[in-house]
């Protein structure tokens, strides 16, 4: 797929940007892979929670001493947490409490509380409805299928059951800030998907306008303040064109039977987060990710990894310290010697 973005540069109105934003994808796949070779699955999501935990205190932070940092005018002219310049809220708070509810469910009970209270008060202000719905679609899946991680288990169990009672003041507080109809167009992006389509269509179907640089000129013909496609998928095909978008839909379609069969072995803890962080990234790039180096990339890539790497660790409940090639490489060099 990189070097089918690549070819995208040829194609492009753009041609220096498009090549850095291929340059800087490559780099950040290439970095996650070999870090995940290197240190284990477990190893990976330990650093993706601890990036997500330091950008949503970085939000919390700057509510208080720069707000202009994080909030923005919504379309009721009111002002919502949503951590543009630094980290969307809504992204880092959902991704850092799947990760808390399966690999860090067995922290200390006051650093568990710090880390819930965190994530959960973020996410709760970021008014980000497909974050809403990724949590819930994640509790659903531990409930049917219960995995072995007790505090999940109750968690998720409480959550669906106080949902009825807590949807009503949900409900009423979104529409305080945020337009219902919006819901419909998908606040807008619909609309921009509709053109960026169309103009692919009419000026290059196979290879696309350039990776990332067609959505910053075309984009903005419908918004002026938009400078993505708002969505992975989009921006491949705007870019990249039909070759990328079909390399795109192979790599989803591969981890998502690998997912499936992990998700009916009944995973523990690292397998159920590989779970749940598919289900994240497969909302957040449908309708506004990135595949560059931000939370929702990395969240993607990170799952990738790890899909590559499972026939190589052990994630049942009981036994989960096989490591990579190269770290079982490594370990046998002294013996050797």
């Amino acid at each position: 797929m990189i070097g089918l973005l690549g070819v995208s540069i040829f194609f492009s109105e753009s041609m220096g940007f498009s090549a850095f934003k291929v340059y800087q994808l490559g780099v950040m796949i290439a970095f996650i892979m070999r870090f995940t070779g290197r240190f284990g699955i477990a190893e990976t999501l330990n650093n993706l929670f601890l990036g997500c935990g330091i950008l949503a205190i970085a939000d919390v932070v700057a509510a208080f001493l720069m707000p202009d940092l994080v909030f923005v005018p919504t379309e009721l002219r009111t002002l919502r947490f949503r951590g543009d310049l630094i980290a969307q809220t809504g992204t880092v708070s959902v991704i850092g409490l799947i990760l808390l509810l399966t690999i860090k469910s067995d922290l200390p009970r006051k650093k568990f509380f710090f880390w819930a209270v965190t994530f959960g008060g973020v996410l709760v202000f970021s008014l980000a409805r497909t974050s809403y719905l990724i949590l819930l679609a994640f509790l659903i899946l531990a409930v049917l299928k219960r995995p072995p991680i007790p505090v999940l288990r109750k968690v998720a169990t409480l959550a669906l059951l106080t949902v009825p009672f807590a949807a009503d003041s949900l409900i009423t507080a979104l529409n305080a800030q945020r337009k219902v109809e919006d819901i419909l167009t998908i606040s807008g992006r619909l609309e921009l998907w509709t053109h960026l389509i169309e103009t692919t269509l009419a000026k290059g179907p196979w290879f696309g306008l350039g990776y990332a640089a067609a959505s910053r000129i075309y984009g903005p013909e419908i918004n002026p303040e938009l400078g993505t496609a708002h969505s992975a998928f989009v921006e491949i095909y705007a870019g990249g064109g039909l070759v990328s978008l079909v390399a795109f839909l192979l790599i989803w379609a591969v981890l998502g039977w690998a997912i499936l069969k992990l998700y009916l072995s009944r995973p523990g803890k690292t397998g159920f987060a590989i779970v749940g962080l598919f289900c994240a990234s497969l909302f957040l790039n449908a309708v506004g990710g990135e595949l560059q180096a931000e939370p929702t990339g990395v969240c993607f890539w990170c799952v990738v990894a790890a899909v590559v790497y499972l026939p190589f660790e052990n994630l049942s409940p009981i036994a989960a310290t096989l490591r990579s090639p190269l770290l079982t490489t490594a370990a046998q060099r002294p013996q050797e010697s």
